[in-house]
C-alpha cells in the first residue's frame, strides 16, 4: 500500500546508484515527506547547472521543510561555480 511505497522510497534514497536517490527524492518530495531533504540539500550543493538547480529548488519549497531556506542560502555561500 501507499506505506509500503514510502517506506521503499526511503530506502531507495540511501541507495548507492545516484539516479535512483534522485528519483527516489523527488518522488518523497512530492508526497511531502521530509525523508527527501537530505538527499535534494546534497544534491543542490552539487548541482551546477541552472535548469537542474531549478528543479532540486522547487522540489525543496515544495517539501515544506523549515530547513530548505538552510539549504538555499547554503548554495549562496559556498557556490562552486561562484
Amino acid at each position: 500500500g501507499h506505506d509500503d511505497a514510502k517506506k521503499a522510497l526511503r530506502l531507495a534514497v540511501e541507495s548507492r546508484y545516484r539516479k535512483v536517490r534522485e528519483k527516489a527524492a523527488f518522488e518523497l518530495a512530492g508526497k511531502k515527506d521530509t525523508a527527501a531533504y537530505d538527499a535534494l540539500a546534497k544534491f543542490l550543493r552539487e548541482a551546477h547547472d541552472t535548469a537542474r538547480q531549478n528543479s532540486i529548488i522547487t522540489a525543496l519549497a515544495g517539501l515544506g521543510d523549515k530547513r530548505a531556506a538552510d539549504a538555499f542560502i547554503d548554495r549562496i555561500e559556498n557556490d562552486p561555480t561562484n
